[in-house]
C-alpha cells in the first residue's frame, strides 16, 4: 500500500469514528474541516477515482456495513452545497461527478432554508434532469441579490426558461416571489421539476409549465413576468431568434431578465453571447449596464465573485469563465 493510500485510509478511518459518535450522541455536525483535509490529498481529477476502491477496502477491513455510502463521501467531498466542480464531454452533452448524485442540497446564504433537489441521467436531449453548474451559479446570483436587498422579490411574478430540475424556480419561490412559473420545453423532464417543487413544498408558488420557445407558444404568458430568469441557454445558435422573442414577450413593460452563461469545452462563452444579444436588441430588449442598473442589480458579476471559492474559479476559468446579463423591456411611454 502507498504513502497515499494509507493517508486516506487514516483518514477514512477518522471519519468513519466520528460519524459512530455522532449517532451515538445524536449529534450531526458539519464534515467541512475532514472534507478540506481530503480534497488536500487527491487532486479534484483523479479524487473519484482513487476514492472508490479505498473506501470498498476500508469497509471490507470494517467487516460490517458502513454508515455511509460512498456517494455521501463523494458528495462531501465534492458536490456539498452547490459546489461548482469540472465537466467533461460525453456524446451530446457534457458531466460531472455530482450529477451522478441522486440530488443536489443548497442552503441559501440570505434565509438559511436548505433547498433538495432530485437529479435524473443526463443524456442528449435530457439534459435538464442534472443540476449544472450555470444553474448553481444563477442560484447564488438571486441569493446574493436577496442579501443586498431582502425584498426585492417580493409580490413578483418570476418565469424561467428551461428550468430543469426547477432549482432556480425553487429559489426564487423560496426568496419572496409571489408567483413563479418553472418552465421547460421537454415533457419528460417536467415530471421531474414537479417533483422538486413538491419535494420543497413551494407548490402553492411555482408551476411547472410546458413552453416551447417562440412568439406563438409565448404568447400564451404574454407580459406577465416582473423576472424572467435563465442560465445556460445559448449554446445552440439556432435558438437564439425564438430565445430572444420569449424573453420580449413574457417580460411586463420595464419587466427585467436575468441570464447567466458559461464555458464548455469547446465552445466560446463570449462569441456566443454577443451573438445572442444582438438577436435581443433586434427583438427590442435593452442590454442594461450594471452601474447604471436599479437596486439591487448593481454590480451583478462583483457580487456573484464573492460567493465563488478560488478552486471554483479555477474550474470557470478554465472554460472560458461566467458571463451575467441585464436586460429591460422598455416600460411603455404614454402621450401627455
Amino acid at each position: 500500500m502507498s504513502a497515499l493510500h494509507f493517508q486516506l485510509l487514516c483518514l477514512l478511518l477518522t471519519y468513519y469514528v466520528v460519524q459512530s459518535w455522532q449517532l451515538m450522541c445524536g449529534v450531526r455536525r458539519k464534515r467541512q474541516a475532514l472534507s478540506s483535509r481530503l480534497m488536500a490529498v487527491v487532486p479534484p481529477t483523479s479524487r473519484r477515482q482513487a476514492l472508490r476502491p479505498l473506501l470498498h477496502q476500508f469497509f471490507l477491513f470494517l467487516s460490517y456495513p458502513p454508515l455511509v455510502s460512498c456517494e455521501e463521501i463523494i458528495e462531501t467531498l465534492e458536490c456539498q452545497d452547490g459546489a461548482i466542480v469540472s465537466e467533461s464531454a460525453v456524446p451530446g452533452a457534457y458531466q460531472q461527478v455530482c450529477m451522478s448524485l441522486p440530488q443536489r442540497n443548497i442552503t441559501l446564504k440570505s434565509t438559511g432554508q436548505e433547498i433538495s433537489v432530485l437529479q435524473g441521467n443526463v443524456s442528449a436531449g435530457r439534459t435538464g434532469v442534472a443540476v449544472w453548474n450555470s444553474c448553481i451559479l444563477l442560484t447564488r446570483l438571486l441569493d446574493t441579490l436577496t442579501v443586498q436587498n431582502m425584498s426585492w422579490l417580493t409580490g413578483k411574478t418570476v418565469v424561467e426558461l428551461g428550468c430543469g430540475t426547477a432549482l432556480a424556480s425553487i429559489t426564487a419561490a423560496k426568496l419572496g416571489a409571489s408567483r413563479v412559473l418553472a418552465s421547460d420545453g421537454n415533457p419528460s423532464i417536467l415530471e421531474l421539476t414537479r417533483q422538486n417543487i413538491i419535494r420543497n413544498q413551494v407548490q402553492d408558488i411555482v408551476e411547472a409549465v410546458s413552453l416551447q420557445w417562440g412568439f406563438l407558444d409565448a404568447a400564451d404568458y404574454a407580459e406577465v413576468a416582473d423576472v424572467v430568469i435563465g442560465s445556460d441557454l445559448t449554446y445552440n445558435s439556432g435558438t437564439w431568434r425564438v430565445l430572444a422573442e420569449t424573453f420580449s414577450t413574457i417580460l411586463k413593460p420595464g419587466g427585467m431578465g436575468l441570464y447567466l452563461t458559461l464555458g464548455h469545452a469547446g465552445f466560446n462563452v463570449e462569441g456566443e453571447l454577443n451573438g445572442f444579444l444582438a438577436v435581443v436588441q433586434s427583438e427590442g430588449l435593452e442590454m442594461v449596464n450594471e452601474s447604471a442598473a436599479p437596486a439591487p442589480f448593481q454590480k451583478l458579476t462583483k457580487s456573484l465573485d464573492q460567493f465563488i471559492t478560488i478552486q471554483e474559479q479555477s474550474v470557470l476559468d478554465a472554460t472560458g469563465g461566467v458571463r451575467v446579463v441585464l436586460l429591460r423591456k422598455p416600460a411603455i411611454k404614454r402621450l401627455s
